[in-house]
């Protein structure tokens, strides 16, 4: 199995309180999410879909729920369905759970970088 990736996504231009996660080994997707990191934030398009699941406190920052490893991807659009914010994934939990969450107004906005055990934020402008 190759390495984790772990990109940040938030809301463009945001302090970072919506802030969240996910991890992928997916070249495909590695390489779309860096392409998007080279552009200024205004113009990253592309928002994350995928099913998530329950996670321990701190593996996702202050989130109980992740992606699910590997298994998400970077689209242009997607259904209205599984629009929400993360905190209103976390509020609603239960019924989240197992279910495509695709925020539409998020956007990847670093690549964390693991230097002995931790995330350290790699910042592209």
């Amino acid at each position: 199995m190759d390495m984790l990736i772990t990109f940040r996504f938030g809301l463009h231009n945001d302090s970072g309180v919506e802030d969240f996660l996910a991890c992928t080994n997916e070249d495909a997707v590695i390489r779309t999410a860096r392409e998007q990191l080279a552009r200024p934030v205004a113009e990253r398009n592309l928002f994350i879909t995928g099913l998530i699941q329950r996670a321990p406190k701190g593996a996702n920052l202050a989130w109980r729920w992740r992606h699910v490893d590997s298994t998400w991807k970077l689209v242009k659009t997607s259904i209205e369905l599984c629009d929400a914010t993360p905190s209103q994934a976390e509020q609603h939990l239960d019924a989240w759970e197992g279910r495509q969450f695709c925020p539409w107004r998020f956007c990847v906005r670093s690549e964390e970088l693991a230097v002995a055990g931790l995330a350290v934020t790699a910042e592209a402008q």
